[in-house]
């Protein structure tokens, strides 16, 4: 699993209840974070969504 560290920096935000993406209790809301983050998910599961020189994942690390 990510640490909370890389994580942030690899979504660009940590997952915090102030953007309304976990509870108070710290746990995940799925849908919001599905809703937020559809197209990176999507793009990992396209051809070639899983290499490094992907043109999306290279934007995601810029």
């Amino acid at each position: 699993m990510f640490s909370e560290h890389s994580l942030s920096s690899a979504i660009g935000e940590p997952f915090a209840e102030q953007n309304g993406l976990v509870y108070s209790a710290t746990k995940v809301i799925r849908g919001k974070v599905a809703a937020r983050y559809a197209d990176r998910i999507t793009g990992i599961y396209e051809t070639g969504g899983k290499e490094i020189v992907n043109e999306k994942n290279i934007e995601a690390l810029i």
